[in-house]
């Protein structure tokens, strides 16, 4: 009988020595693909000035995403400018490179002119990741848009239960 219950224990230390591990990784792997988490080479605002030169300030936007490219062999996260009547333009994050799709966007919505006075949406995600009470949220993506007549942050929540999207007010 002490063997069962020095088994048990045994096999309950260890358990739990790798279950700590296990978490330790998938903290770490929620760091790669977290984008609240990483450093880039050109924030929201230095993009918007990009495309700005580009094109003009009063330039109508349907929306801007913060994501992964759609078609895009590159997989790597960029800030997403669905102009009106242009061309999409994305600029990667990490490397600055500039691309541009065929498609284009019929809704206006608001201006590049109006990006440029938003909060720093990496820093609003700092924020809703402090208040995540799963050690193993990460946020997947962004979106700017025009909802009830005002520019918000859709942000992309990803839980260990499943996902969920949480918008704030981009106004400072």
């Amino acid at each position: 009988m002490k063997k069962i219950g020095l088994t048990i224990g045994l096999v309950a230390v260890v358990m739990l020595g790798t279950g700590c591990g296990l978490k330790d990784n998938l903290e770490e792997n929620n760091k790669k693909y977290d984008v609240a988490q990483q450093s880039y080479d050109m924030n929201f605002a230095e993009a918007t000035d990009k495309v700005i030169e580009q094109y003009s300030p009063e330039t109508p936007v349907e929306k801007v995403a913060f994501d992964l490219p759609e078609n895009d062999e590159s997989s790597q996260i960029s800030y997403i400018y669905h102009l009106v009547g242009e061309p999409t333009f994305v600029i990667n994050a990490k490397n600055s490179e500039i691309t541009e799709k065929t498609d284009k966007s019929s809704q206006a919505n608001f201006t590049l002119a109006d990006i440029k006075t938003l909060k720093d949406p990496q820093e609003e995600a700092k924020k809703i990741m402090a208040e995540q009470k799963s050690p193993f949220a990460r946020i997947l993506n962004w979106t700017l848009v025009k909802k009830n007549e005002k520019l918000v942050f859709d942000y992309e929540v990803k839980t260990f239960s499943g996902s969920k999207h949480i918008e704030i007010d981009a106004k400072e």
